[in-house]
């Protein structure tokens, strides 16, 4: 798998304004509605799943970056974005419940400037594992993160990606 099996340079976002978890991922999903990649009517519902999936542990991994991720009935195929957060937002639970099965995360109040959402539904399980797993592999390169973070634009972050999508073939 390569991250161009499910991040496109429509599914780019290069410059977010939020600066928490909830809000960034509400921008995301925003945004993708803007470009017509998912329809407004699964927004909640997703955005629900992807907060309950953050309420047990913070897709927070280091290095400035976070994956979220999801399963949703409507989404018919594997759909990865990549969204660029200049001033950082912090993925820990802005109210943590008591009886949440909450994970400790030590990223998780470190700034994200990165976030890699990734999307599916519950038959494309293997994909989804297989697309955490390259995202996961690309992102343990810190100087990826910092390129992405310091590109000019939306259009640079895809060349970052393809460059390292060819390195990973």
């Amino acid at each position: 798998m390569l991250l161009r099996d499910f991040i496109s340079p429509t599914t780019i976002i290069g410059n977010l304004d939020s600066t928490t978890r909830d809000e960034a991922l509400a921008e995301i999903l925003d945004d993708l509605i803007a470009r017509e990649v998912i329809h407004k009517s699964i927004r909640n519902g997703l955005l629900e799943a992807l907060i309950q999936r953050e309420e047990i542990a913070s897709t927070a991994v280091g290095n400035g970056v976070a994956v979220p991720h999801a399963k949703h009935p409507a989404i018919t195929r594997l759909t990865g974005v990549v969204a660029r957060c200049r001033e950082g937002a912090i993925f820990r639970s802005p109210h943590p419940k008591p009886e949440a099965r909450v994970i400790p995360n030590p990223h998780a109040d470190e700034p994200v400037y990165v976030i890699v959402m990734i999307f599916s539904n519950q038959q494309l399980i293997a994909q989804h594992l297989a697309a955490l797993g390259y995202v996961g592999k690309l992102f343990v390169k810190p100087e990826i993160a910092g390129l992405i973070r310091n590109a000019h634009d939306e259009k640079d972050i895809w060349n970052i990606f393809l460059e390292n999508d060819s390195a990973n073939d």
